[in-house]
Parts: structure tokens; sequence; C-alpha cells
């Protein structure tokens, strides 16, 4: 949003569950995608890169981004409490190492991370949880179990900004 600002004057967010709702969105006039391309984790975003392939996008410009993944709640709790994480498949690789230290936790993978806060912030389990930044835990008044659970500190992502050619 920092960078939209700067870059894009009247700027409105349509936030998308998920990459066909975005393509449906950008299919009409002056709407930008923000889409992650690469991550110094797990490389190439498979899903964005089936995009480029079969739409004709124009990128208006690309931008790097810090990822700091942390654990979001709705309820303070600990660690060793957690049954159940959702998140998109991006997230849940670029914080192996850590999910894989926790023990009987469940996974359910989201389209999304902001599906993801969604499913938390609508379920009546204290026990389930997700992966998020730390300003989504601001946007959803989340509690924040631990930060940057990422494999390595330096976790950054590629983003393009597209629109329809």
């Amino acid at each position: 949003m920092k960078y939209a600002k700067k870059k894009l004057k009247n700027l409105k967010e349509i936030p998308c569950k998920d990459f066909k709702s975005i393509l449906k969105k950008i299919n009409k006039k002056n709407i930008y995608a923000i889409l992650p391309v690469k991550n110094t984790i797990t490389g190439t975003i498979d899903e964005t890169k089936e995009i480029f392939k079969k739409n004709k996008l124009k990128i208006f410009d690309k931008i790097k981004i810090s990822i700091d993944h942390c654990i979001l709640s709705k309820k303070k709790q600990s660690l060793k409490n957690i049954k159940l994480i959702y998140s998109h498949s991006q997230p849940i690789k670029q914080c192996k190492i850590f999910i894989n230290n926790l023990k009987n936790l469940k996974i359910k993978y989201t389209n999304s991370s902001s599906e993801a806060i969604k499913k938390i912030l609508n379920k009546k389990n204290k026990f389930s949880v997700a992966i998020g930044s730390e300003n989504c835990s601001k946007l959803y008044k989340l509690y924040i179990i631990k930060k940057n659970i990422s494999n390595y500190n330096k976790n950054r992502t590629l983003f393009y900004i597209v629109l329809k050619k």
C-alpha cells in the first residue's frame, strides 16, 4: 500500500481471495494487480507463472518486499497449544523449518493468506492460527504468537504490478 500510494493516485484496494479473482478484476480498465513472482526461499511462484502464460498482462512496475511471516491468532496463547494452522502453500514452504518443530500440528491450505486470516477470524476454535504479517495483525486485530518464522532471515519476494494489455 505504501508503494501504491506513492506511485498510483486515487488508489482503492480491492482484496481478492485467489489469483482467479484477481484476473477477473483486472479485466476491467485501469485496475492493477500486485502478483508475487519469485521468493528468495521458494523460487518462482508457479501459480503466477501460469497466469503469465495464459493471460496477456503488461508489467507496469516491479517491487521487492521483505517478508516477515508471523503466527497470528484471535486469542493470546502459547505455541504449544496450537493444533491447526491455516495458510497458502507459499508461506508454509517459506516457514517449513519452524512448522516442522511444532508437535501435532494439522495444516489446512487456503487460496491466499487473506483467506487464512478470515478462516481464523470465523472459527471458534481458539487453537487455530494463520501465517500472516505484522501488518495483518494490526489490520485484523490479531495477536502475534511468534514473529519472524521464515526459514531464512532475509526472506524477500519480487512482485510485479500488472494490468491487462
